[in-house]
């Protein structure tokens, strides 16, 4: 369903819209190599230029429940890291999870400091 064009449709404002929906980024490059150099996400992320070893790190500040996409189509793993102190899966805290290329990754916040990461396609 094309949330945001509905809302706008409806009359909301579109960053009333986006508000709601979430904030879709394109053509993203990665970045650094460490977690505190990586190119920051937003809610949807298209991931397009990854050279080797670069990364993305989640954003601070999410409630359990949050939801972030990435879709990594660079031509290398894209390493995705967790806001500092926090972390991926079984990862320890700080630590990248490694994501293929044509992969599309859901990362969940479940509590304060863990992010779940789900694969597809």
């Amino acid at each position: 369903m094309a949330q945001k064009k509905n809302l706008t449709g409806s009359g909301m404002a579109g960053a009333a819209a986006e508000f709601i929906v979430g904030k879709c980024t394109s053509a993203i490059t990665a970045t650094g190599t460490t977690q505190a150099d990586a190119v920051a996400l937003t809610d949807v992320n298209e991931i397009t230029t990854t050279a080797a070893s670069t990364g993305a790190i989640l954003p601070a500040g999410t409630s359990p429940g949050d939801q972030i996409t990435v879709y990594n189509i660079g031509a290398n793993t894209l390493s995705v890291y967790p806001p500092t102190g926090e972390s991926i899966n079984a990862i320890a805290a700080n630590g990248a999870y490694s994501m293929a290329t044509a992969k599309v990754g859901i990362f969940t916040k479940v509590s304060a400091t863990r992010w779940c990461a789900g694969l597809l396609a």
